[in-house]
């Protein structure tokens, strides 16, 4: 049988058609022609594979922070970030307020530029704080 009809004989929704609650079956054809069903999840992973599917992303990515297998996985990919744009800010290239030496450069030092730069070279590290902090709406997405 191909992987096509096979994939379609899978894909028979009648044993879901009597839950009262939403019910979710995965269907992947592999390209050997191998195919795989799922159709066992916890609720938290059920609502990130239905919001996924209907490409809402602000409840996939809230789900995925109360989601513990994958909360545990997202330190490294954030580290990752927040680590990128510290060394994008602090390369030899940039201009910033913080590499100012001078007397007159440490005299005329503003927060607000400083802020400014944060916003620009950290803005994911910088919407963390401000979150965090109570300060203010997130800016990232929001530009």
């Amino acid at each position: 049988m191909p992987p096509s009809e096979i994939a379609f004989s899978q894909l028979s929704v009648e044993d879901l058609l009597e839950s009262a609650t939403t019910e979710v079956k995965i269907v992947l054809v592999n390209p050997n022609g191998r195919v795989d069903t799922f159709c066992s999840f916890d609720d938290k992973t059920k609502s990130m594979i239905v919001n996924l599917c209907r490409k809402r992303w602000k409840p996939v990515a809230n789900l995925a922070f109360e989601h513990p297998k994958v909360r545990e996985e997202l330190g490294d990919p954030l580290r990752r970030t927040v680590g990128k744009e510290f060394q994008e800010y602090c390369n030899e290239d940039t201009d910033s307020v913080l590499k100012k030496s001078r007397p007159e450069d440490v005299a005329a030092f503003s927060n607000k530029v400083l802020v400014h730069e944060a916003e620009v070279w950290c803005p994911f590290w910088m919407n963390c704080v401000k979150v965090g902090a109570n300060t203010g709406v997130p800016i990232i997405g929001k530009n």
